[in-house]
């Protein structure tokens, strides 16, 4: 088990993996979007503390590439805002089925325009999300052994919101 503490530049020039054997579609509503823009644009650095805490990336090394246990939601949503910033932004390979399901690229196009709008009426502080999302850190937990992975994201993600039935089959 690695436990560290990561930037997001520092993370910009891995590969991740999405799974479909345990992950489901990209979900994240226009309030968890605007939240976390919100949040990094009015981060403030103080002694204490020096960067944003995006929370916990659970990942698995795989060869060249990380396979994404938790915080798949997260780490998408910022592939996105890098996007829209013209920053360099993670890799993201999925193979799940809902991938290209309307259902996902619906979820996906929402947080697209949410962060257009956002970006739209905040036009002042487009430089200070920058600095603040490139800089903001995940506590990485990377995985010693590969084989747990699925044991894992049971346990992280027990009470969580249920999947949808569709989700459960392709479970």
């Amino acid at each position: 088990m690695k436990l560290q503490m990561i930037p997001v530049k520092d993370l910009i020039s891995r590969k991740f993996h999405i799974s479909s054997v345990y992950q489901r579609g990209y979900r994240w509503k226009d309030k968890q979007v605007a939240q976390l823009l919100d949040d990094l644009a009015s981060f403030t650095k103080t002694n204490e503390v020096k960067a944003y805490f995006l929370q916990v990336l659970i990942l698995s090394k795989q060869q060249d590439k990380y396979n994404v246990v938790d915080g798949q939601q997260r780490l998408t949503t910022i592939g996105l805002i890098c996007d829209k910033l013209c920053l360099s932004k993670p890799e993201l390979d999925y193979d799940l089925v809902v991938e290209n399901s309307s259902l996902d690229k619906y979820f996906k196009e929402q947080a697209t325009d949410t962060i257009d709008q956002w970006l739209r009426g905040h036009d002042a502080d487009k430089e200070i999300l920058a600095s603040n999302l490139l800089e903001a850190e995940f506590l990485v937990y990377e995985l010693a052994d590969p084989a747990v992975e699925t044991e894992v994201f049971s346990r992280v993600n027990s009470g969580k919101i249920a999947a949808k039935d569709s989700e459960l089959v392709k479970c």
